[in-house]
């Protein structure tokens, strides 16, 4: 299994990688409108949603924090707590944010517990299975949480039709990306 997702991380970190930036940049915007219309209709005023700082030429939606925070949800920022812990802290969408261990911009406020975690990815199925960079923070976060919502933010070049998936890891409920919003069926 190990074998069959690096060299699946390989394939799509190049699918990835090869969109040109602009095309990235207007991906990314695309995908920040459908996440916005996404809350607007499923997420109540008032819930915590976890954004992400993009890395590795990752969608970013980063830049819907001030425009979130002003429809009345609240935002957070993973932070790598450790080798094998991410947390998530509250962000007003402005305040200058730092690297956390792993180099990742992160915020610097209270301790929250999201409704609503945005999770990033190198590829994803249809069943919600998604393929990260290896480390396991998210799926060992969302194996303890029982009241959220998790969300793929994805190009759409990163569909696979199966993502290779072992027990441990934890489904998506919807994913997001240039081209629709998909709810996973597991």
């Amino acid at each position: 299994m190990t074998d069959a997702k690096t060299h699946l991380r390989q394939q799509l970190r190049a699918k990835r990688d090869g969109l040109d930036a602009w095309h990235r940049d207007a991906c990314s915007l695309t995908i920040g409108r459908r996440l916005v219309g996404w809350l607007m209709s499923y997420a109540p005023q008032g819930a915590c949603v976890s954004l992400f700082a993009a890395i590795r030429n990752e969608a970013d939606i980063l830049v819907l924090a001030p425009e979130l925070v002003q429809a009345g949800y609240r935002i957070c920022l993973p932070k790598v707590a450790s080798k094998t812990e991410i947390v998530f802290t509250v962000w007003d969408g402005v305040s200058p944010l730092v690297k956390d261990r792993q180099g990742i911009l992160s915020a610097t406020g209270e301790s929250c517990t999201p409704d609503i975690v945005c999770v990033p990815l190198l590829g994803f199925d249809r069943r919600g299975h998604r393929l990260g960079y290896g480390a396991g923070h998210y799926d060992r976060w969302l194996a303890k949480k029982t009241h959220h919502s998790a969300i793929g933010i994805a190009f759409a070049v990163q569909e696979v039709p199966q993502v290779p998936d072992e027990e441990h890891d934890h489904p998506l409920d919807w994913v997001i990306t240039e081209k629709e919003c998909i709810p996973c069926q597991v």
